[in-house]
């Protein structure tokens, strides 16, 4: 091969690469938000929970994370909302 085609195929792998290593999954973004609030980073900790629930709005855990990080965060009437939706989500499933 030559250092043309080379470079190219290089180029064009690491793109891919670089794409595919760029889109977290639901669970990503939990686990994420676990190390944020296990370091006491609950702001940050809350918005991962919400990425993660924006994938998959069915996520049990991820919403159990986020009421526990709310609460941890001192923000007890959001807790409120969360029970709320997860009555709501588990009645119409």
């Amino acid at each position: 091969m030559k250092l043309r085609e080379i470079l190219i195929l290089w180029l064009l792998s690491m793109a891919f690469f670089m794409s595919a290593s760029g889109q977290q999954t639901a669970d990503d973004w939990n686990q994420q938000g676990i190390a944020f609030a296990q370091t006491g980073k609950y702001d940050e900790a809350i918005q991962a929970f919400d990425k993660a629930i924006s994938i998959n709005s069915s996520y049990a855990d991820a919403w159990s994370n986020k009421g526990t990080a709310l609460y941890s965060h001192g923000e007890d009437n959001d807790i409120y909302d969360i029970i709320f939706v997860e009555e709501l989500h588990h009645n119409f499933i």
